[in-house]
């Protein structure tokens, strides 16, 4: 379970990326569903200490277990230009 939140997290992260996001700070909700299990998402943005740039963490936990964060990775996003 620990290997497919990861993938979870990975995707989310990797949406962001591609749809080239610029997330508010503070937290979001999202849900997924992978291997036929369901998952919830928790994207936390704040800020990076830089200009036009984001930290996002996202946490992953199973629905049945939603206080155990199963999977978390962090990454950075670029506001996107005008």
């Amino acid at each position: 379970q620990k290997t497919f939140a990861h993938w979870v997290a990975q995707n989310k992260m990797n949406e962001l990326l591609i749809t080239k996001a610029w997330p508010d700070i503070g937290k979001d909700k999202d849900e997924a569903t992978l291997a036929e299990l369901d998952w919830e998402l928790e994207v936390q943005t704040e800020t990076a200490g830089i200009e036009n740039v984001r930290k996002i963490t996202i946490y992953v936990s199973s629905v049945d277990t939603p206080d155990e964060v199963a999977s978390s990775i962090s990454g950075y996003v670029v506001e996107p230009r005008q």
